[in-house]
């Protein structure tokens, strides 16, 4: 953790570290997808959520928004995250230098809830940068480096070691064809169940 008199630099190089593990622990959460740019936003991802609701995928019966299950530890590493993002913001205001007017910027919108990208780096030029997982899996090291949908692998191995159906695991992991999805009339699970 940066102390009191760190650098700008040093203060953006742990936000980036930070940034990579909250939203690697949010695809592992939500078994999300491999994607280019991560469909996380200020607006269907919230801490005080017990579920978000994101484009999870684009075919299929029902393309489009999802529900998902969001759980205690991630909420609370989301608290943790608009925390430090509150509190970068208020570093970087104690000492407005010109280069670091339009981060500042982009961290009120942010922070007001404006719909952007919840999980970002800082570049060089401190412009905001929304992480995609090509860049997650890139980051850890190589012994702990894993695949971009690493979360919907482990989830569904951790499941069926557990005995549950498999109908429950296509629907943790949006599996979405005919007669799978909770809401359709074509499932044979019961719906108190869905």
């Amino acid at each position: 953790h940066p102390g009191p008199n760190s650098s700008t630099e040093r203060l953006l190089a742990h936000h980036n570290v930070y940034s990579r593990f909250c939203a690697s622990l949010s695809i592992l959460c939500l078994a999300a997808r491999e994607v280019k740019a991560l469909r996380f936003t200020t607006h269907n991802l919230l801490p005080e959520a017990e579920f978000a609701s994101f484009n999870d995928k684009w075919v299929g019966a029902f393309p489009g928004q999802t529900k998902v299950p969001v759980n205690g530890l991630l909420r609370k590493q989301l608290r943790y995250w608009y925390a430090h993002c509150a509190a970068l913001h208020r570093r970087l205001k104690k000492n407005p230098a010109p280069e670091n007017g339009n981060l500042i910027s982009a961290l009120e919108k942010f922070l007001a809830g404006v719909s952007m990208p919840l999980f970002f780096e800082v570049d060089g030029k401190r412009e905001l940068k929304p992480l995609g997982t090509s860049t997650l899996t890139a980051w850890w090291p190589e012994s702990l480096r894993f695949s971009g949908d690493f979360g919907r692998h482990l989830w569904e191995t951790e499941l069926r070691n557990a005995g549950v159906w498999s109908s429950r695991i296509d629907l943790h992991l949006r599996h979405i064809t005919r007669g799978v999805e909770s809401q359709c009339s074509s499932n044979g699970d019961p719906l108190a169940q869905a």
